[in-house]
């Protein structure tokens, strides 16, 4: 049984146990099956756990999501569940924080097994995170594994996500350390609009231009990069009336539906900004979309001209 409030842990929890039992039963070929009962007849995933597995292969299937089973199909399920086929095993995935006392029962009967996978909590995140790189032979330091959670938030999936990137770009290196998760995760883009729109709003055009180079430097195509900080104006503009409507954090974090780190920075940033500034800004993006695509300057020089009229506005 594998239930908890977290679907990424269920699904590597299932993965892990095909794997193992695939080595255990090495001599014969596994085929896993997963099943929902929202896209296969109940009548189906019934037969199937009742019928035995021909031609020397044995089965492994998973019925995810069984919390969402009638009363009566539940109990069906748990009766079947009781008369195991040979060579066939059988998980259930219950997506919710507590497992019903009548399902654990079950497994206990038949000598199963019961993997609790709810989040751990904020504070475990951490360890959570470093306990994971270990596992791919990397030592992720503390503060590596702040910004990941600064930036990305407690998605478990995301964050799993952007730690294999971060073991690809580390190579043979043993530590994966912040400069790393800077320049290698996806935050970089997101990390970078924030750094340009602060240095805008400090009156700090040499840092401004400083990031916009060194992501054009790094591959990013000059009209992508322009749809970053145009999404980032955008947002910002959103933030600013949400909140001038006596909206909460909270109330943002519905309406936008971005990570938390990414709510509170632009909270920040849109009280740093008037809507004067977010104006201005918007104007002098559209006038770089028209001159990327109509003349033949350098990228590095038109946005170099968009950064700098913004702090010497044309009179016009």
């Amino acid at each position: 049984m594998f239930f908890g409030n977290t679907p990424y842990l269920i699904d590597e929890s299932w993965n892990t146990f095909t794997k193992t039992l695939q080595n255990r039963v090495s001599k014969r070929r596994i085929i896993s099956k997963r099943l929902s009962p929202g896209t296969t007849a109940f009548e189906d995933i019934i037969g199937l756990i009742r019928t035995i597995p021909m031609g020397g292969i044995a089965r492994a299937i998973l019925v995810d999501h069984a919390e969402n089973l009638p009363q009566k199909q539940l109990d069906q399920l748990l009766d079947a569940l009781k008369a195991p086929v040979p060579s066939s095993w059988v998980g259930i995935g219950w997506h919710e924080f507590k497992l019903p006392a009548k399902v654990e029962k079950v497994a206990e009967e038949v000598g199963g097994v019961v993997v609790v996978c709810n989040a751990p909590r904020t504070n475990q995140l951490p360890n959570w995170l470093q306990s994971l790189a270990k596992q791919h032979g990397k030592r992720l330091n503390k503060d590596a594994a702040s910004l990941l959670l600064e930036y990305i938030g407690n998605d478990l999936a995301l964050l799993a996500s952007e730690l294999e990137k971060l073991v690809l770009y580390t190579a043979d290196r043993k530590v994966i350390e912040a400069n790393d998760v800077i320049q290698a995760s996806s935050i970089q883009k997101v990390y970078s609009a924030f750094q340009i729109t602060d240095a805008l709003a400090e009156g700090n055009p040499e840092k401004a231009l400083t990031c916009v180079e060194s992501l054009l430097r790094s591959g990013e195509s000059p009209l992508a990069l322009l749809g970053i900080l145009a999404r980032h104006v955008r947002l910002l503009w959103q933030t600013r009336s949400i909140l001038q409507e006596g909206k909460s954090i909270e109330d943002l974090k519905g309406y936008l539906k971005l990570p938390e780190f990414v709510i509170n920075k632009l909270a920040q940033q849109a009280q740093n900004l008037t809507d004067e500034t977010l104006k201005e800004l918007h104007l002098l993006l559209f006038r770089t979309d028209v001159a990327l695509k109509s003349t033949t300057l350098p990228p590095h020089f038109i946005f170099s001209h968009l950064i700098l009229h913004f702090f010497r506005p044309p009179s016009h």
